[in-house]
């Protein structure tokens, strides 16, 4: 437990700057990969979807 407390203990500063950074640094990863995933998605919805004739009807085509 000592160990711990001299690890916690202030260093300087890097301590303080690691504990802002972390989770800084997750939430960018984390919005990274929202934003691809949402660009990935858009660009499906917006690629044109292959189109399929209708079958044929015995019924003439209104004009």
């Amino acid at each position: 437990m000592a160990r711990w407390a001299l690890v916690l203990g202030h260093q300087g500063g890097w301590d303080e700057l690691g504990l802002a950074l972390i989770p800084l640094a997750i939430f960018a990863v984390l919005l990274a990969l929202a934003t691809r995933r949402a660009t990935r998605f858009q660009e499906e919805e917006d690629s044109p979807a292959e189109t399929v004739d209708p079958p044929p009807s015995d019924e003439p085509a209104a004009r």
